[in-house]
């Protein structure tokens, strides 16, 4: 997602009234709703640089790590830590020891496993990330399943019990064929279906019309439409790519993350966000500092906003808030190594003096 610097706590509407951190509304117990997850968990191998090296170069980590990692493991776990009750993961791992450890790690933090799919024969995802300091940067080198979550994998899992119960369905844009049968049944039931997309992938024509909620990063807007301005791309997306969305949300790094909302998208039978649901048609929130010597890592950091915008929606939150809360998510994630180690939990995010 290309985050650099951090994220903001305030929400520009139009004149960028700064609504603040004192205006969110999360209630302090857990959310009793149900989350389902589709998409890539796999491990992350993390070596830490003073600066990102050159052609030919041999150096020397500080630091390495091997962790869990992939777009929906990501966020599957931070929802569980900001108090989402129920989060179901669908994916596809292979049985090694790399799917293993994802389980088990998944597992640890309260992600329900039970639908993920283990496939003899074929390697567990795994990701190279190089992480420079110097430059506060992240490479990621990704080795992908040989096989994705098949159609006839969730068919035989029987989507319409997944789906029982759910407040959301979750899709990274991987697994697309897969995301495409389960979204569609979303769809028909009333769930509403945030999907994450960060590149083209096969079949992603087939699946954005699908989304309610659309959050990507700033390139890849401009890359599917031909416009060269964030909004003006992030609008063309809604218009002409992602036509059943009502919301498009762009994170643009150090310059804080972009919403467009088209109000006439809103499904009757679908509630998105609280009440500025027929405000402003753009939304910027803006950047909260972050020095820095304080950014440790920046994987996995568009998973962690991601995550923040899924609470806000559970929430019923409106979507400036909704954005905030993605923004202070994210900005804890950047001060710890790998995806998930300082992923907040839901009083760090809420403090109770914002709630007193």
């Amino acid at each position: 997602f290309g985050l650099e610097s951090g994220f903001g706590l305030g929400l520009g509407l139009g004149s960028r009234l700064d609504l603040g951190s004192g205006s969110m509304a999360l209630c302090a117990a857990p959310v009793p709703q149900k989350v389902v997850s589709v998409g890539i968990a796999g491990v992350d191998l993390v070596a830490t640089l003073e600066s990102h090296p050159e052609a030919d170069a041999k150096v020397r980590t500080e630091s390495l790590a091997m962790l869990g990692g992939g777009n929906a493991g990501n966020t599957a776990t931070a929802l569980r830590r900001l108090g989402v009750a129920g989060v179901t993961l669908l994916t596809k791992v292979g049985d090694d020891a790399h799917g293993r450890q994802v389980l088990a790690e998944l597992a640890a933090e309260g992600v329900d496993t039970s639908r993920v799919v283990v496939k003899a024969g074929v390697d567990t995802p795994f990701t190279y990330v190089i992480v420079a300091r110097r430059e506060a940067s992240r490479t990621c080198i990704h080795t992908p399943c040989a096989e994705e979550l098949l159609v006839a994998d969730v068919e035989a899992m029987d989507v319409d019990a997944v789906l029982d119960g759910a407040g959301l369905l979750h899709l990274d844009s991987r697994h697309t064929a897969a995301a495409v049968e389960v979204a569609r049944k979303a769809r028909a039931r009333g769930v509403p279906v945030l999907i994450d997309v960060e590149k083209d992938r096969p079949r992603l024509a087939e699946l954005l019309p699908l989304a309610d909620v659309v959050v990507t990063n700033a390139a890849f807007p401009r890359q599917r439409t031909g416009e060269d301005d964030e909004e003006a791309a992030l609008k063309a997306l809604l218009c002409n790519h992602a036509t059943g969305a009502a919301v498009a949300i762009c994170t643009m790094g150090s310059r804080g993350s972009l919403a467009v909302r088209c109000a006439d998208r809103l499904r009757p039978d679908v509630s998105l966000f609280g009440a500025d649901s027929e405000g402003a048609a753009t939304l910027l929130c803006p950047a909260e500092e972050l020095a820095p010597e304080a950014i440790v890592d920046t994987t996995g950091a568009g998973d962690a906003y991601i995550a923040g915008v899924a609470l806000g929606m559970l929430e019923a939150l409106p979507l400036s808030e909704a954005m905030a809360l993605g923004t202070r998510v994210a900005w804890h994630k950047l001060q710890g190594a790998g995806a998930r180690s300082a992923l907040p939990t839901r009083e760090q995010v809420w403090p109770a003096k914002v709630n007193a």
